[in-house]
């Protein structure tokens, strides 16, 4: 989620991250891109913002705002899931690095 060039992110490998939007301009103003930097200690000022803001909006699904609110408000030091477990619950298609 982003907002304010503020970022809240929960994945499965990661978990839950923070982070904000640095905007930079490059040569002579004539382009700009916009880079994440992630946050090394989670924010939880960002996150209660964040969770407010899913709380309040119209436009989020009902079973999306659920999953993001469970993600946003679980353990804010809790990482994500081991890669073998990863792999084990996902990518069962895949073949078993050697």
């Amino acid at each position: 989620m982003s907002y304010f060039g503020q970022i809240v992110e929960w994945n499965v490998i990661e978990g839950l991250k923070t982070g904000h939007v640095i905007v930079d301009e490059g040569r002579n103003h004539k382009s700009e891109s916009e880079i994440i930097q992630f946050d090394l200690v989670v924010q939880l000022v960002t996150i209660e913002q964040a969770i407010a803001l899913i709380t309040h909006a119209s436009a989020v699904k009902d079973e999306e705002r659920h999953a993001l609110l469970l993600n946003f408000r679980g353990d804010q030091q809790r990482r994500g899931i081991s890669q073998d477990e990863f792999t084990e619950r996902f990518g069962a298609y895949l073949e078993r690095p050697k």
